[in-house]
């Protein structure tokens, strides 16, 4: 299959059986994250309705770095693996009120690996303060593309390969913001 091939084929298939969800809807890096971090051991499904509590209650970093630690768990109440809590509390209080602006800085905040560094830059990398660095990419692209061209090979060899020739298509026929969300629709935790 060709790249212009698969890049139609992913972008419509995603068209097709996107989810509204209201992280999609965003391009603040704030409300990514903390998608992100519920979505880690969470399902969509259980994942929505604690999401939209949660930013309500902590519309912002710094509402969520000024509350109390016992205010926090209680709205995490219920997800489990309360340590990812913790760190979304200790992580608002390092921040100062600002979301940080680049792949490092985000990458350093408590409790956020490389992953979700990345799927959080990358689903804010149109913003044009968003300091991007166009080598990363990451699982995702390499999955998406080993399904899609039913490749043989397991997707953990010549992964970064796969990911970057996927996440260069993605970037190359992006039309709009939501292209870059693609992969959220699995509901999978993390996903």
């Amino acid at each position: 299959m060709g790249m212009n091939i698969f890049s139609k084929a992913i972008i419509d298939w995603y068209k097709e059986n996107k989810r509204e969800l209201p992280w999609r809807e965003s391009s603040d890096p704030y409300l990514i994250w903390i998608s992100e971090i519920i979505l880690q051991q969470t399902r969509v499904a259980q994942g929505y309705d604690y999401f939209l509590r949660f930013i309500k209650r902590f519309p912002d970093v710094q509402s969520l770095a000024d509350a109390d630690e016992d205010e926090v768990m209680k709205f995490w109440q219920g997800l489990g693996y309360y340590s990812r809590a913790r760190n979304l509390h200790a992580a608002a209080k390092s921040m100062n009120g600002v979301f940080p602006k680049t792949y490092p800085e985000v990458l350093a905040l408590k409790g956020v690996g490389e992953y979700t560094a990345a799927a959080i830059c990358s689903c804010c990398c149109s913003r044009r303060w968003w300091h991007w660095p166009a080598s990363i990419s990451g699982a995702r692209s390499a999955a998406a593309a080993a399904t899609c061209t039913d490749s043989k090979t397991p997707i953990f060899t010549g992964c970064a390969a796969k990911s970057a020739a996927c996440f260069r298509v993605l970037q190359r026929e992006r039309k709009t913001n939501g292209t870059q969300r693609i992969f959220r629709n699995d509901d999978r935790a993390g996903w």
